[in-house]
Parts: C-alpha cells; sequence; structure tokens
C-alpha cells in the first residue's frame, strides 16, 4: 500500500511536470506573440505619424491667402 501511494506519487509528479513544461513553452508563445504585437503597433504607430505629417502638409498647400 505504501508503495503504491509512492508509484501514484511519482506518476502525478512525472503528469505534473509535463503539464508544467506544457504551460511554460505555451507562455513562451504568448511572449514572442506579444513582442511581436508590439512591433507591428510600433511600426504603424510610425506610419501613422508619417501619413498625418503629409496629410499635414498637403493641407497647408492647398491654403489660399486673400491678403
Amino acid at each position: 500500500m505504501y508503495i503504491d501511494g509512492l508509484r501514484q506519487k511519482v506518476v502525478d509528479s512525472f503528469e505534473m511536470k509535463l503539464y508544467i513544461e506544457k504551460l511554460e513553452a505555451e507562455n513562451k508563445r504568448l511572449i514572442q506573440q506579444i513582442e511581436d504585437r508590439q512591433k507591428d503597433i510600433q511600426k504603424l504607430e510610425i506610419e501613422n505619424n508619417k501619413l498625418r505629417k503629409e496629410v499635414a502638409d498637403q493641407n497647408n498647400k492647398k491654403i489660399v491667402s486673400f491678403s
């Protein structure tokens, strides 16, 4: 009975280790995904700023002075 309990603990420990490894791999994947999205956001913010500047420049060219 004592040996069966120890065997069960070994099996449980092994299963828990596999589960933890699976969670760690998933965590790394999600961290990489977050980092990739942050890079995408930075690129989009830079592009957005360029486009805003271009629109502002184009709008300034269209202003006609009446003086």
